[in-house]
């Protein structure tokens, strides 16, 4: 003879069982493209030293060996994959599994034209701030140094 106890934990085991089967394997998640602002044109000189540092701030890369970034993303805002692929030829990026990161050597270069260590590349860190907030609303906020308040932006997309 069967006592109740017996039956609910018979009737929970079966539920538990059928209920698991019919669950079906979780799928990996889809990637959205989604969109990102860029200048129109990609600078020179100053105005391009100042936009490189912009991206990686507002990608979150510019911290050695840190913060993994998306190659597309920062491949994206300058319409190529040229800067990517030349930093990394010179160890300034290197590859992990889900992305780029900024080497020690990168972060060294890259962080030598805030600190004027390398003064024929040295720009002005309030410049970088302000086209990080033009590269997130598509609009220059405020002149700065090296870009004009009616400097070009435009949305690409992201896959």
């Amino acid at each position: 003879m069967t006592t109740t106890t017996e039956t609910t934990v018979s009737t929970l085991a079966n539920d538990l069982v059928n209920a698991t089967a019919k669950v079906p394997a979780k799928k990996p998640p889809v990637k959205k493209a989604h969109k990102v602002w860029r200048l129109d044109k990609t600078p020179s000189g100053k105005q391009l030293f100042t936009y490189m540092l912009a991206i990686l701030k507002l990608e979150g890369g510019f911290t050695a060996g840190r913060k993994v970034m998306n190659p597309k993303n920062v491949s994206k805002r300058f319409d190529t994959n040229t800067a990517v692929s030349y930093h990394k030829g010179l160890g300034r990026f290197a590859d992990t599994k889900t992305g780029i990161r900024l080497t020690v050597a990168g972060w060294n270069y890259f962080n030598g034209r805030v600190n004027g260590k390398t003064p024929a590349q040295a720009v002005i860190k309030s410049d970088i701030d302000i086209l990080v907030k033009a590269l997130r609303t598509g609009k220059m906020p405020e002149k700065a140094a090296v870009f004009a308040t009616d400097t070009k932006f435009r949305q690409v997309t992201v896959k």
